[in-house]
């Protein structure tokens, strides 16, 4: 019996400890909001009637609208034939927004929209924060994002990239990706993030599809949430599981 127990603490604590190693920047939400929405408009070719003729056509929509205080996602789909097609999916998660859509036919339209609220706090002080974005597909989207030091009232970091970026550089700092196709890129936000001030962040993400197809993903991947109570309670549970395994091997 004191083997099996043994054993459960331990594989706790290899869980814990490899998320641990996963998540550099730890973080205390103190608040958080989450939207997911989307919607498709297909107008797809039937046939043809007879006397006198003339083409039939049908109609479809139909849309998801998702919100709350927990990670929010949604999609729909409409499929005809492989030349009338639709789709539309987004995820608003704590740190990451992302939007995807398609659509085959030049008279079809979709779009997703993903957007994420959060207040947070630091667990640790720490000087660069990274930005990861990632667009594939054709260059109808837009994204926007801001991080605001609330205690010192301070702008840290806000973009706004899309197709309608024509030129010059969004502000922020960031990299002019308005209409790259496949682009991926990883931007440092340098900034001494303390553990006693409070900051914000939003970031909202779009992507429109007619007669192709958009996904975008972007937000800061690197921070996550503070273990909880319980989480902790594992953990000890866990190094007093080892300690035992150690004194074991001794004797």
């Amino acid at each position: 019996m004191k083997k099996s127990v043994l054993n459960v603490f331990i594989f706790l604590f290899l869980i814990f400890t490899g998320n641990v190693i996963a998540a550099p920047i730890p973080v205390e939400v103190i608040s958080s909001s989450f939207h997911a929405w989307g919607d498709y408009d297909v107008d797809y070719f039937i046939g043809v009637s007879p006397d006198p003729p003339y083409l039939l056509y049908g109609n479809a929509s139909d849309s998801y609208n998702n919100a709350g205080t927990t990670p929010q996602s949604g999609n729909i789909s409409f499929y005809y034939d492989p030349y009338d097609e639709a789709y539309a999916s987004s995820s608003a998660h704590l740190f990451t927004a992302s939007a995807s859509t398609d659509a085959r036919d030049e008279s079809s339209h979709a779009n997703a929209r993903a957007q994420v609220d959060a207040t947070f706090r630091p667990l640790n002080n720490f000087n660069t924060l990274d930005f990861s974005w990632s667009n594939s597909g054709s260059r109808w989207y837009l994204v926007s994002g801001s991080l605001v030091d609330l205690t010192d009232n301070v702008v840290i970091w806000n973009v706004l990239a899309g197709m309608w970026i024509l030129a010059g550089t969004p502000p922020g700092g960031v990299e002019d990706f308005k209409a790259e196709y496949g682009f991926a890129a990883v931007v440092p936000i340098n900034y001494a993030f303390e553990s006693d001030h409070v900051y914000s962040m939003d970031l909202f993400a779009w992507s429109n599809a007619n007669w192709d197809g958009t996904t975008v993903s972007f937000g800061f991947p690197d921070l996550v949430t503070a273990p909880e109570p319980t989480t902790m309670l594992l953990l000890g549970l866990g190094l007093v599981g080892l300690a035992g395994l150690r004194r074991k091997f001794k004797q």
